[in-house]
């Protein structure tokens, strides 16, 4: 036990005299794990005739996606709001794992290419999951989906 006082010490020593005199190195992030800090990453829409804070809308979707810190959510107009991402792969996660909803009203979540302007995004198409409740088990087939979606629109 001594003997480990002995090395600790030596070690704490040693290393009280390590310096360094340059300053600290400036990296660029990749591309890959963030974007353009304050560009643009996604836009939505809240399907809904209820009005929602920006503040409750932010904090549901911090928890449902997992990203307690860094989520930025701005207000559009009333009903259409900008999501910044702290990482693009948090963005990709969450546009691929939809549809998503606030409180049973649907969020039309798009993302918004370089090419055009956040007022350009169309929210006149979406995906949402239906749920069929009763539907026999022998009638479940890609068929009968089809036939299904051509009667919700």
């Amino acid at each position: 036990m001594e003997d480990d006082c002995v090395v600790i010490d030596m070690l704490v020593e040693q290393t009280s005299n390590l310096h360094c005199f340059e300053d600290a190195l400036e990296l660029v992030s990749s591309e890959q794990d963030t974007e353009v800090e304050g560009q643009v990453k996604a836009v939505g829409k809240l399907i809904s005739l209820k009005s929602y804070s920006v503040r409750f809308i932010k904090m549901i979707l911090s928890q449902i996606w997992g990203i307690p810190k860094g989520l930025k959510v701005n207000e559009l107009e009333r009903i259409k709001l900008i999501f910044l991402f702290p990482l693009y792969l948090d963005k990709k996660r969450v546009l691929e794992c939809g549809p998503w909803s606030i409180n049973r009203e649907h969020l039309i979540l798009k993302d918004v290419p370089s090419s055009i302007s956040i007022q350009e995004v169309d929210f006149s198409t979406t995906t949402f999951w239906v749920r069929i409740i009763g539907l026999p088990r022998d009638a479940i087939s890609e068929s009968n989906v089809q036939l299904i979606t051509t009667k919700i629109g």
